[in-house]
């Protein structure tokens, strides 16, 4: 099963690069041609080698903008994996993986044997909803339960609503191929955050990005709504009961955990972490085992006291930042109508010379420009008011150190030597294309591969005990 993943994985992120780096071309100039019967939301899509290609994208204006867009798409990965995770006799799901690369994301999903074989959910909007088969009924809501997910009617008709546990665009399908129930759509399994408290900044279509925590969700003293705050629940009864239910476990988010987890961050060192994990890989293992978003760090770093936590989490905070914003630079690029990855080297670098240099407009950029990008990413507060004026720069001293981040996040990599010069020439080095040592795709994917290697390893270990104590004998 390892092998049969990263093979998926290999292969998927091969395709995928050709789709995107190809994304511009005229349908016919494609390597790889569109497919025309599979809906319109997100764009163009593609099916080659049993794999099922979608771009994460914006372009039917439902969300904020690209970025909410593509986020909606991490949301499917995560609760794939969750729901995978439980273990569940008679649930079965695909391969997928998220593809970043060129500032697109593209979402890689193995085909399924399935047709027009739905028993449990809804694949158009909520208009028609099933749930027509006793055995997925019954998995669905273990499921449901072990998930702490609530179960609730749903449907854009009255006359046509049913009990659902998940979101009401869930799927599952019985194959009439193998008669496995496959598991699709899970982009909405956990509740949005309440849209009434006020909390964020508002944004078009929060409940379909802002999402709860699964830690959150799982362990909250009562049954969470998927489809709290979307309008595919307004006809159930309970629908007003499940929105203030969602509200408690938001206040409880923001004026509890939030506060104790930073109480809490204070108590640990970063330099003597009992882990393996680089260090913002263990400030984000540390949230989210918490049950709390990163786009809460700003109010994380905003109560924290020590120096240290405070200063890695505003370098982490930038980097995410400066991610999305390279990202969107990228994007940009791939709209110029010419070939290879020359282009895409030209706005990188811009982008790098205009955030590394010492001029007016980068001293403008780390005074202004980030500031307004990082709110609109992370929850406020998430500076303090003296880096908030916009005549203090919040580029930091150790700036390679931010680099090194970057690069980790957005597959952008330099050379080393220009990384050493950067830090040996304290009055900056204007980059060139030639600094550029390569733009990686950003991975994200299940975690089957680890968890069958793990279970293998597992049981060689058994094996080589119960080996040891034959020998004993």
């Amino acid at each position: 099963m390892s092998k049969i993943a990263r093979d998926f994985e290999k292969i998927a992120v091969s395709y995928g690069k050709i789709i995107i780096r190809e994304g511009m071309m005229h349908p016919e100039q494609k390597t790889i041609q569109p497919i025309g019967d599979r809906g319109i939301a997100g764009g163009e899509k593609y099916i080659t080698q049993g794999i099922f290609f979608k771009y994460a994208n914006n372009k039917l204006g439902i969300y904020e903008d690209e970025e909410y867009a593509q986020k909606a798409a991490g949301h499917e990965l995560k609760g794939l994996i969750r729901h995978n995770m439980l273990g569940i006799d008679g649930l079965y799901y695909p391969l997928m993986v998220v593809i970043e690369y060129l500032g697109i994301r593209l979402v890689a999903v193995s085909c399924l044997p399935i047709g027009d074989t739905l028993v449990y959910g809804s694949q158009n909007a909520g208009v028609n909803v099933y749930n027509s088969s006793s055995e997925v009924r019954r998995i669905m809501q273990m499921a449901g339960e072990k998930l702490n997910l609530r179960g609730h009617l749903c449907g854009k008709r009255s006359e046509n609503t049913c009990l659902l546990y998940g979101p009401c665009d869930i799927e599952v399908h019985t194959s009439n191929i193998d008669g496995r129930n496959y598991v699709l759509d899970y982009h909405r399994l956990f509740p949005s955050e309440s849209i009434r408290l006020g909390h964020n900044r508002l944004i078009k279509s929060p409940h379909l990005v802002r999402l709860l925590r699964p830690e959150l969700v799982k362990y909250w003293k009562s049954p969470l709504s998927s489809d709290a705050y979307s309008k595919f629940s307004s006809h159930d009864p309970e629908y007003p009961n499940c929105l203030s239910d969602v509200d408690e476990a938001s206040v409880f988010l923001n004026d509890i955990l939030i506060p104790t987890f930073a109480r809490e961050l204070d108590g640990l060192s970063v330099n003597h972490r009992k882990t393996s994990l680089g260090e913002f890989d263990y400030l984000k293992m540390l949230t989210h085992r918490s049950g709390i978003n990163l786009r809460y760090l700003g109010k994380i770093r905003m109560l924290v006291t020590s120096k240290e936590w405070k200063d890695l989490i505003l370098v982490d905070i930038l980097a995410r930042t400066l991610k999305s914003h390279v990202k969107a630079v990228m994007r940009s690029a791939s709209e110029i109508d010419t070939a290879g990855m020359e282009k895409y080297k030209d706005v990188i670098v811009s982008f790098l010379n205009l955030i590394a240099g010492d001029g007016f407009q980068s001293l403008e950029y780390w005074c202004c420009t980030i500031k307004d990008k990082i709110d609109h990413k992370f929850v406020h507060p998430n500076l303090s008011e003296y880096e908030r004026d916009q005549s203090t720069s919040i580029r930091p001293t150790n700036f390679v150190y931010l680099l090194r981040r970057f690069q980790s996040i957005s597959g952008i990599y330099l050379e080393e030597d220009t990384l050493d010069d950067m830090i040996s020439y304290s009055d900056g080095i204007t980059l060139v294309n030639e600094d550029i040592y390569g733009i990686k795709p950003v991975i994200k994917h299940t975690n089957l591969a680890l968890m069958s290697e793990a279970y293998t390893l597992c049981l060689r270990s058994f094996e080589m005990k119960f080996a040891s104590q034959l020998i004993r004998i």
